[in-house]
């Protein structure tokens, strides 16, 4: 026979007029901080002839409900923590295409915890995942 947890706390509150100790907040684990995905999608112009100051890039908040945003260094993402720090060109060759693929990196960091993220173009990336170390 089974007995659920809240039938049985229920049982000795009625018995003994007092719930059954739990266990206490400090007692728990620590949750890890909850998933949260961004795209990032584009980006307009050359830091090299523009200036980065200058370049503004598109921002997709998958876990958020709202609309795609276009920030500049140092602005931060709309309802969230993270503020965009880093931008970097970079380049690959396809190996099946031979063309040269575009995976440049834009760096965001929160402001809670210094954490970075490095999100990289037309990928989706979880804040949860630390930036990689260089």
């Amino acid at each position: 026979m089974k007995f659920h947890i809240f039938t049985l706390n229920a049982a000795l509150l009625m018995l003994f007029g007092m719930p059954v100790p739990t266990a206490r907040a400090e007692d728990k684990p620590v949750a890890a901080p909850a998933p949260f995905r961004l795209l990032f999608n584009a980006y307009n112009g050359d830091p090299k002839k523009d200036g980065l100051e200058k370049m503004e890039f598109q921002i997709s908040t998958i876990s958020l409900r709202q609309p795609s945003e276009f920030l500049k260094i140092g602005e931060m993402v709309s309802r969230t923590k993270w503020r965009l720090t880093k931008f970097e060109i970079k380049t690959v060759r396809n190996a099946q295409t031979e063309e040269m693929d575009d995976v440049s990196e834009l760096t965001l960091a929160n402001t809670e915890t210094k954490g970075e993220v490095v999100l990289i173009l037309n990928r989706v990336t979880d804040t949860a995942r630390p930036a990689p170390k260089k």
